[in-house]
């Protein structure tokens, strides 16, 4: 093998290996409902201090922070009582709202309740994990194919508090929080990531000098003293 050759064969192997890292490392942007692979996730607090007790809860979510118009945005929410205390016995009649806003306008809206007959939760208990779906629509998002917009998903929970007494009363408490933001994105918008388009110009400059390596690798040997 003479050295051109070997030079030649070197740089491609080079270049192939560093493709395949770097592809290796692109993450999967959409899944096929079009939920994205990356998740938002977090919690935040809500309570209740009053004279006859104090009533803690923390509200723990993930969501994708992208999502392809025309498919279903995807809320996972647990609902955990931390404290119930005085007065307050347990919580009935609980249940989650999700929302989507897109400058300012409702873009979508989803409901998990718990059942009527739901065993009550006292301090400690959990409901959930609980999902909530909600529609994304071009329509309502007011978005046109090939764009993204950026909108807000909000929180909520409402719930019955109940108490030691009166005997069977009871009274609503509730929290609330934006949770963050997710990607709305038409089909036909750009979807790539940087990754992608790493992946992409490596590819494209692998070709060109392996095309280039190959074009001078020929040159040489047609150039070399045929042996007869």
């Amino acid at each position: 093998m003479g050295r051109a050759d070997f030079l030649r064969r070197k740089s491609v192997l080079i270049l192939l290996s560093l493709a395949l890292v770097l592809g290796s490392s692109v993450p999967p942007h959409v899944l096929a409902d079009g939920q994205s692979v990356s998740k938002t996730s977090g919690s935040f607090s809500a309570g209740v201090v009053e004279q006859d007790g104090v009533s803690n809860y923390t509200i723990r979510y993930s969501y994708p922070g992208r999502i392809i118009v025309g498919s279903n945005l995807t809320v996972t929410a647990t609902l955990e009582v931390n404290t119930l205390t005085g007065l307050k016995l347990y919580i009935r009649h609980y249940r989650f709202d999700a929302f989507v806003f897109a400058s300012g306008t409702l873009v979508s809206h989803a409901t998990n309740a718990s059942d009527i007959f739901a065993s009550p939760l006292y301090s400690g208990a959990h409901w959930g994990p609980r999902t909530l779906l909600m529609p994304i629509n071009s329509t309502n998002a007011g978005i046109k194919p090939g764009d993204t917009v950026q909108a807000n998903v909000t929180l909520s929970f409402l719930t019955d508090v109940y108490h030691d007494f009166p005997i069977s009363s009871f009274s609503s408490e509730a929290g609330r929080s934006t949770i963050g933001s997710v990607v709305l994105a038409s089909p036909g918008g750009q979807t790539t990531t940087a990754y992608e388009e790493a992946a992409v110009v490596v590819a494209v400059s692998s070709a060109v000098v392996i095309y280039v390596l190959g074009r001078r690798f020929l040159s040489k040997r047609s150039s070399l003293p045929r042996v007869t």
